[in-house]
């Protein structure tokens, strides 16, 4: 890759952009009011599932409700993320936030509920449980079993296996495999606390 003087940028590489483009500020808001996006025109219509979206670090709700409208606009249904001032530690906005703003989402949507953030926010929803699922055939592989699935990302999700003797061993495609007891226990848990964050090490 050429040098910053040819006039390609390495990927490390900061750019610089003078402080006086932050005053075109308003003319990128009226582009965004301007375009069909904005008003729905050429997105897919959502599902009516309900959407709570989180802020980032030292933010609250109050700066994402231009979005919120959209996702309304297109078919779903926003939701604030309740938590105040993004400030605390994650597990705490979580426990005594989130959850609950999730369980009111699920309760009025009866759908399942994506959970999307800006900045730290994103980080925050990366791995919370996002659905859970008493008994689950996965499509991609052959309809293989996932009993008390915890889905965390996409397709992801902590599930029981009946390959007991392939516990710790290099099997799965993305997935957590758990021994169907533990499996039952953790998805009782989590609904009984009503959500839960996932933190995978190595």
């Amino acid at each position: 890759m050429g040098s910053s003087r040819s006039g390609v940028r390495k990927q490390y590489e900061a750019v610089s952009l003078p402080i006086w483009l932050e005053l075109m500020a308003g003319v990128e808001m009226l582009y965004l009011k301007v375009s069909p996006v904005y008003w729905g025109f050429g997105v897919p219509e959502g599902d009516r599932s309900g959407v709570v979206v989180v802020p980032g670090f030292m933010l609250n709700d109050l700066y994402l409700a231009e979005f919120r409208s959209w996702l309304n606009r297109i078919g779903y249904r926003s939701y604030s993320s309740g938590i105040g001032i993004n400030a605390e530690c994650p597990n705490i906005l979580v426990k005594q936030h989130l959850v609950e703003t999730v369980e009111q989402a699920y309760a009025e949507t009866k759908k399942k509920v994506h959970v999307i953030g800006h900045s730290l926010g994103g980080l925050i929803t990366r791995y919370y449980v996002q659905r859970m699922e008493r008994m689950w055939y996965s499509r991609k592989y052959d309809n293989a079993p996932m009993p008390h699935a915890l889905f965390f990302e996409g397709r992801l999700a902590i599930h029981g296996t009946n390959a007991i003797r392939q516990l710790g061993r290099p099997a799965s495609h993305g997935c957590v495999r758990l021994s169907p007891g533990n499996a039952r226990t953790l998805f009782d848990l989590v609904r009984q606390h009503g959500g839960a964050q996932v933190v995978i090490t190595d």
